[in-house]
């Protein structure tokens, strides 16, 4: 986006002049900054002289003095969605299975594809306006959609099925592609069959494009494959260099896909096609060494494409695999595939603990959600940073949601346990936090307080 300023009176001196512009938070940190070089010479009659800026925002650093705050929430408002910057923070809501009375049952995953500007979400609930997708039933089904990231604009790319599905739908963006990549890596899951004994769940792209009106609905071409997983997936992600993961709690293991130079028929993995991607199983069920998993929940891919794996089952623990499916060294400078998470720890001595989710940012700090005893209350849920060489950096309590993800700035985004009002459908809310600055007045000393020469 354009900001235009106009500036008159300014003494013209015919040589190269530098022009800087640098924009504070409220606690006079440089949240962005730009420099251009124009000549500044009279105009001609009637005319402007002008610089182009091009503006460098600077990544919020999170230390111990960090506190997240929700900075808007997607509501339902006038018949369509809305970024509410005045909403309230989410509180979490008993989720039900039960069919009637439209209950939100799972929450699934959470993704954004951030130089596009979109951000996907799927759970699992029962929608008297929701039918079964190629079908009539009705109850407890699983959704995914999209809608757009900015202020004033949720609906422009407001992408959905328009129908339920009776198997968990995974959804994951390439947050690395490029803003026009609106065919990039994005794709969602399709259980084609779930008998344990032959199992089928085929990769299906998503487009990301904003459609001729605000509001469309995906049309899939469930003739076309990028890929199959022979097991279910609870979370899926998109690796920078080319592969699709996920794993699978009930099974222990990660699914390592690494994606075709285009689209496969269906008829070619009933042929045999050696061609055709089928995905990798590894790690399996066990605590004895770094190369098992124990119940894991949640998965993260870093900016290198290592697998950073959450386990629950009362481990505290997280593990880094490669995508060939092998232990990874990356923690600690580079000596351990596994880290402990001390504060879980810490918590577990005292209650009970459920791990929910974990995301990683560019630098390498690491997100983890949990809450303890039963999750019903606001200050259950926290939300821990660590560093890759194990350092807890800060918690922050009181942050009710489920799922999450991270981009490049630090911004969360988060899928939250409570339904949206006035939605023509049940589904869960949605929120955007962002890190406080650093207090320049008490820290002049913190990088980003002071203009570089």
């Amino acid at each position: 986006e354009t900001i235009t300023v106009s500036m008159s009176g300014i003494p013209a001196t015919a040589k190269s002049e530098k022009i800087r512009v640098i924009f504070y938070s409220d606690t006079q940190w440089i949240a962005a900054e730009g420099t251009d070089h124009f000549l500044n010479k009279v105009p001609s009659k009637g005319g402007k002289v002008t610089a182009d800026i091009t503006i460098t925002e600077n990544p919020v650093p999170v230390t111990k003095d960090t506190n997240y705050s929700q900075q808007c929430k997607l509501g339902y408002k006038d018949n369509k969605y809305q970024w509410d910057f005045d909403a309230a923070v989410p509180k979490p809501e008993q989720l039900s299975a039960d069919t009637p009375g439209g209950n939100l049952s799972e929450l699934n995953n959470i993704t954004i594809w951030v130089p596009g500007g979109m951000l996907g979400y799927s759970w699992r609930a029962s929608s008297k306006n929701i039918k079964e997708c190629g079908g009539k039933g009705t109850g407890q089904l699983y959704m995914f959609q999209n809608v757009n990231l900015r202020p004033g604009k949720a609906e422009e790319g407001f992408k959905s099925p328009g129908c339920g599905y009776p198997n968990a739908t995974a959804i994951a963006y390439d947050y690395v592609a490029k803003n026009t990549q609106v065919d990039g890596r994005h794709f969602y899951l399709d259980a084609l069959n779930t008998n344990p004994k032959s199992p089928q769940y085929h990769l299906r792209k998503i487009r990301l494009d904003k459609g001729a009106a605000d509001r469309t609905y995906w049309k899939f071409d469930d003739q076309q494959t990028w890929g199959m997983f022979t097991m279910p997936l609870n979370r899926m992600a998109v690796t920078p260099n080319g592969y699709v993961v996920g794993i699978s709690t009930e099974w222990h293991r990660i699914g390592i896909l690494r994606l075709p130079s285009k689209a496969y028929s269906l008829d070619q993995y009933k042929n045999d096609e050696p061609a055709v991607s089928r995905s990798l199983l590894a790690a399996g069920k066990g605590k004895k060494n770094d190369a098992l998993l124990y119940r894991p929940v949640a998965l993260a891919v870093t900016k290198d494409s290592d697998i950073i794996v959450l386990e629950g089952g009362g481990t505290h623990t997280i593990k880094s695999f490669s995508v060939e499916g092998k232990p990874r060294k990356i923690f600690k400078k580079k000596k351990f595939s596994k880290l402990v998470l001390t504060q879980t720890v810490e918590d577990a001595k005292k209650k009970a603990v459920t791990m929910l989710d974990i995301a990683v940012e560019l630098t390498g700090l690491i997100y983890v959600l949990s809450y303890t005893d039963q999750g019903s209350k606001q200050s259950d849920y926290h939300l821990d940073v660590y560093s890759m060489d194990g350092t807890h950096v800060v918690r922050n309590s009181g942050i009710a949601v489920s799922r999450m993800v991270v981009d490049p700035f630090r911004i969360l985004y988060s899928l939250n346990p409570e339904k949206m009002l006035h939605s023509p459908i049940t589904e869960p809310t949605v929120s955007i936090w962002t890190p406080s600055t650093p207090d320049c007045k008490k820290h002049p000393e913190t990088p980003g307080c002071k203009p570089t020469p």
